[in-house]
């Protein structure tokens, strides 16, 4: 329905699909633990202890391992953990269930399509959240917009690195206004500009 959410919540995260709440609420949190509720209103609430949110000094616990089953690992997740400003050394490890990833614990990754737009009304809210690295990939798509009324608002943030290569869109195509967007890290790397475009 309508003004719904969906939040997604896992030590790595890879997203290649489609994730769709309209006029709602989406919130993908790279996180060892995370504490949701939901207020009077419906609206749902995210703490991420060890996120941007909350983050006030480097965290002195390394990234645990994580253990992907075959099939799980992407080019593009490959791609993040191998990153050489990873200060952790991440590396890949053969088990007889799957890849494990050191130190990958905290990693998230969107190269799929997350949509909170609305067709008449307030878009709603994009949150990506994570303790080691957030990275929008070239091939994925962060969108708030409305085609009747004000775009919404999108935060892509880390406690480590947060890598903007993705399209990020919070645009109103009649009768309102842009949207709000923040892309916030300990290190931040943009390569492409967010698309805030209203007609009045």
């Amino acid at each position: 329905a309508d003004g719904g959410f969906l939040a997604l919540v896992s030590p790595l995260i890879d997203n290649q699909g489609l994730l769709v709440a309209q006029s709602g609420q989406i919130v993908l949190g790279a996180t060892r633990q995370a504490t949701l509720t939901v207020d009077a209103r419906g609206m749902l609430e995210v703490s991420i202890p060890n996120g941007f949110a909350s983050y006030s000094a480097p965290s002195t616990e390394a990234p645990q391992a994580v253990l992907l089953t075959p099939g799980q690992m992407s080019e593009a997740l490959a791609g993040v953990v191998r990153l050489p400003d990873n200060p952790e050394g991440e590396r890949f490890v053969q088990t007889a269930q799957g890849v494990s990833v050191v130190g990958g614990e905290g990693v998230l990754v969107n190269q799929g399509q997350i949509l909170a737009d609305a067709s008449l009304g307030t878009a709603g809210t994009i949150l990506l959240d994570s303790s080691q690295s957030t990275v929008l990939a070239p091939n994925g798509l962060l969108s708030a917009s409305s085609q009747h009324g004000d775009a919404g608002s999108i935060y892509a943030l880390s406690a480590g690195n947060t890598y903007q290569n993705g399209a990020i869109q919070a645009r109103s195509t009649a009768a309102g206004n842009g949207g709000f967007v923040e892309v916030s890290g300990r290190g931040v790397q943009l390569t492409r500009c967010a698309d805030l475009t209203a007609t009045e």
